[in-house]
């Protein structure tokens, strides 16, 4: 009897260290290394920074009014200073009407976006003393700053695109009102340049007056591996392999392809089958913050970019080097980073495939003057375009490429044409002596 109890113990011990292990074995969940995750990340990135929208959107020009007079920054490192600064000033009393004009008095200071932006945008780019705002549904390009002495605040006006609408806000802090009137009262320095005024009857573009001379970069660039945007890009990405097609390299897994232009210099995403909703309009906002969220996802702000445009369903970033645009004459557009959605879907991507590096002085160029290029503008009769088409002109950077792993950075003049930025060619300039 007692060996049958000693048995049947035995056995309700051996039954609870089994049910024991049993629950051990199915709630276990091993330590597995990090590493792991994040070399799975490592291999979607391209060593760029994430950005957010209050980075990117930054004005073209930052203007000066004084007695009909106008300037700007010497060096656009300045500018873009500036508008940073601008950016922490809190602004109060935010209200909107109908159109009344800017009241300019005698001075102001004008900040000219590239493109038009919603007035939603606003709470992005500024620090507002309110934080559940709301805002018009129209769109603006240009914010003045006007000063009112009696009590050292700024009066923040907007306009419509339209000219249709207006908001106005309030900055009460002394320290803001000296820090922009201390360029009035300091015109003729160094820091600022007189600008000339062109196409004054419809969106007004001003340009540096008188001739500037600046320097040309040679820049070496690293190349970046078309796998880390097939890593990014694709759903499946071990799936995917090279193929090659008249000089350029295809990466596809038979719905999406990544295309590698011949010199390696850049690449376009393609997605045929995302569906495509002719009554659907994205918004401007929600387009931008999904085109910054898609590069943020794969680090791919490898250089400085600023919004340049955003036409329907695309979003474009453009190229700065040293506070000045970048242009690329070729069909290439290594200047740009160009994205198209579809019903919230990636359609398509273009963009350079290099980062730059280091760079060296390859000598200088003198640009001609802003009066001469107005002049030209103007008075060139053989020109086969519509002054009025003619939505900006700026100094900006040329991009050459080598095939020596370099590109070469040429100053030069460009012109906005109906939405196409054109170099103006010096030969043609030579011919139209101003004002210079």
């Amino acid at each position: 009897m007692k060996l049958e109890t000693a048995k049947s113990f035995i056995l309700v011990v051996l039954i609870g260290i089994s049910l024991l292990l049993t629950y051990g074995l199915w709630s276990y969940q091993p330590e597995y290394a990090p590493l792991k995750e994040s070399a799975v990340e490592n291999d979607a990135v391209l060593g760029g920074i994430e950005e957010s929208k209050k980075g990117v959107i930054e004005p073209t020009s930052i203007i000066f009014h004084s007695d009909d007079n106008h300037y700007g920054f010497t060096d656009p490192m300045g500018a873009k200073a500036l508008y940073s600064d601008m950016q922490s000033w809190v602004l109060y009393n935010f209200e909107t009407k109908q159109s009344e004009g800017i009241d300019w008095q005698n001075d102001g200071v004008e900040v000219i976006f590239p493109d038009d932006l919603p007035m939603s945008i606003l709470q992005s780019l500024f620090d507002f003393n309110e934080t559940d705002m709301e805002f018009p549904s129209w769109s603006f390009n240009r914010i003045y700053f006007t000063f009112v002495p009696e009590n050292s605040s700024l009066t923040l006006q907007i306009l419509s695109a339209n000219g249709n609408q207006q908001a106005t806000a309030v900055i009460n802090d002394a320290s803001n009102y000296e820090q922009l009137w201390s360029y009035i009262s300091n015109i003729g320095t160094n820091e600022l340049r007189e600008y000339t005024l062109f196409n004054e009857n419809n969106s007004p573009i001003y340009i540096p007056a008188d001739k500037t001379t600046l320097g040309i970069r040679r820049v070496t660039i690293n190349d970046i591996d078309p796998n880390l945007l097939v890593n990014a890009l694709f759903t499946s990405p071990s799936a995917v392999r090279p193929i090659y097609n008249d000089g350029d390299r295809l990466y596809t897994d038979s719905q999406r392809q990544i295309r590698v232009y011949e010199n390696g210099s850049s690449m376009e995403y393609y997605y045929p089958y995302s569906e495509e909703d002719d009554s659907f309009q994205p918004e401007t906002k929600s387009l931008i913050d999904r085109s910054i969220k898609n590069i943020n996802d794969h680090l791919g702000w490898t250089e400085e970019y600023n919004l340049q445009q955003v036409e329907g369903d695309t979003v474009r970033f453009q190229m700065f080097f040293e506070g000045l645009p970048v242009y690329d004459n070729s069909n290439l557009n290594l200047h740009l980073i160009e994205q198209r959605w579809k019903n919230q879907e990636l359609s398509l991507y273009q963009r350079s495939l290099f980062t730059l590096e280091n760079s060296f002085s390859d000598g200088s160029r003198e640009l001609p003057s802003g009066r001469d290029i107005v002049y030209y503008l103007e008075n060139n009769q053989n020109a086969d375009y519509n002054m009025e088409n003619i939505e900006d002109v700026q100094i900006g950077y040329r991009l050459d490429f080598h095939e020596d792993e370099s590109i070469t950075l040429v100053p030069t003049w460009y012109m906005n044409y109906n939405g196409n930025w054109i170099e103006l060619i010096f030969e043609e300039l030579t011919h139209f002596k101003g004002g210079s």
